[in-house]
């Protein structure tokens, strides 16, 4: 159950739910293709570890990154 395309009423065909569904996944898609590739800092060859940071968080991420470090087991950190 959802909206219809055409009225926004509420719809259980079939046909709307499909159209629904590629609508919601081409969004997915435009949106996947607008993040650049990403760097990331550290051993990005046998880390045991990835932390990701999204926004403004890169400087918390790196701290972490460096702490983790610190415990001898390998890391890496990125930011979206």
């Amino acid at each position: 159950m959802e909206k219809d395309y055409n009225t926004s009423a509420i719809s259980t065909d079939p046909a709307n739910h499909q159209k629904m569904t590629i609508i919601r996944q081409d969004k997915i898609n435009y949106i996947a293709n607008c993040i650049p590739a990403q760097e990331v800092e550290g051993n990005t060859e046998s880390a045991d570890l990835l932390i990701v940071g999204w926004g403004g968080y890169l400087r918390t991420s790196t701290f972490c990154h460096g702490n983790y470090a610190g415990t001898r087991k390998e890391s890496g950190v990125g930011s979206l």
